[in-house]
């Protein structure tokens, strides 16, 4: 008897985040040619998706015009994963924190799918999810962190010079052993 070929972890990430079930998904399967970039929709697997070392707003969306931007938050990306650690570090531009495991994202406006190993959540509410990650590696170091979130965007004023600022939209409970981060990822955003 043969066996079917592994599903690869992050193709099941991307499937996931697509709102396909991995099982439904080949990963070794060539694109299906009736869907093409054009008309596929948001989060189509089939599309393919664009392996890259860090998932960052950066990567995924690219230089950010505050022009295009509403005012109030608009969602750019989903980003969902697994976090089996952190890293962090300082760079020309400050400290850093980042993410490490199996993560997925997928641009709103276009479907395009990326998935890598580390992703970066921007400031504010995203350093929730690192310190969660944390708190639970320093307790358990074969802990996995699951989290699904949107990442948002909205042009500001900052003096006379427009500009942006992120917000990020939890779409799922990050189950979080510490109370007070608890609360804080149950309070409204």
């Amino acid at each position: 008897m043969s066996k079917a070929p592994a599903k690869s972890p992050v193709s099941s990430a991307a499937s996931a985040l697509a709102g396909q079930s991995p099982a439904d998904v080949d990963p070794f399967a060539a694109p299906a040619p009736v869907t093409t970039p054009e008309t596929a929709p948001a989060g189509d697997v089939s599309k393919g998706q664009k392996l890259i070392r860090k998932l960052s707003a950066k990567n995924i969306i690219g230089k950010i015009d505050p022009k295009t931007l509403p005012l109030e938050f608009k969602p750019l990306y989903r980003l969902a994963g697994v976090v089996t650690g952190y890293e962090s570090g300082e760079s020309g531009f400050g400290p850093w924190e980042c993410l490490t495991g199996e993560f997925a994202a997928v641009v709103v406006a276009t479907g395009e799918i990326f998935a890598g190993n580390k992703a970066f959540v921007p400031s504010g509410q995203g350093d929730g999810i690192v310190a969660a990650a944390a708190h639970a590696l320093r307790n358990d170091a074969k802990a996995k962190i699951k989290f699904a979130v949107d990442i948002a965007a909205r042009q500001v004023m900052r003096g006379t010079e427009l500009g942006y600022e992120y917000n990020v939209i939890p779409l799922v409970k990050i189950n979080v052993k510490n109370e007070a981060l608890d609360m804080l990822s149950n309070l409204p955003a």
